[in-house]
């Protein structure tokens, strides 16, 4: 399970089923699989 703040938008991550965190969340974030790309 991933902690908090590492995670931005556009990121490409991994999501795995979990048990109801929520009435409508049940899955979690497993990993990171691609950062976004920063562009200036």
């Amino acid at each position: 399970m991933m902690k908090k703040n590492e995670i931005s938008e556009g990121d490409v991550v991994e999501i795995t089923e979990h048990k109801p965190i929520s009435k409508n969340k049940s899955w979690v974030v497993t990993k990171v699989v691609s950062k976004a790309q920063i562009i200036n």
